[in-house]
């Protein structure tokens, strides 16, 4: 079967750094937030439930980090690289299985950083056991994430 196109939504550094504070700019991050796990659902398949708790996942990450950042995009920064500095380094050993991955992992914009932490935590909440294995955990995601 085909694989449906990727609809990404296109989230910039401005965008989210826009959101005001109070109780409409956290429904707006959240917002953002459901439209890169509904991206992910209808490219990967993954259990509707499981999202929905990976997206109140994100967001309480993405709000405590908040607390210690200037603005919004920094605090997604953080939480990035946070959650993925293992695959940074793991990706660097593994490079030759990956050739679209090879030389230096370029900077990722806010909206690839929003994507890549939701992607890497829908993987995550969906792997059960094998999430004591961070290898495939990681082998998982990266595939995941050139497909996507």
């Amino acid at each position: 079967p085909s694989v449906p196109e990727n609809p990404r939504p296109a989230v910039t550094a401005q965008e989210i750094d826009a959101v005001k504070p109070g109780i409409r700019g956290e429904q707006d991050v959240v917002r953002m937030i459901v439209e890169v796990m509904m991206s992910l659902i209808e490219v990967f398949g993954f259990q509707h439930q499981s999202v929905q708790n990976q997206a109140e996942h994100v967001s309480a990450l993405w709000r405590s980090k908040m607390g210690d950042c200037a603005t919004r995009s920094v605090a997604l920064s953080v939480l990035h690289n946070d959650l993925l500095f293992s695959h940074r380094a793991w990706l660097e050993t593994v490079e030759d299985a990956f050739p679209a991955g090879r030389g230096a992992v370029p900077a990722a914009s806010a909206g690839q950083q929003l994507e890549e932490v939701c992607l890497y935590l829908c993987i995550w909440g969906e792997a059960g056991n094998v999430r004591f294995m961070p290898e495939l955990l990681l082998f998982v995601f990266e595939a995941a994430r050139q497909h996507y």
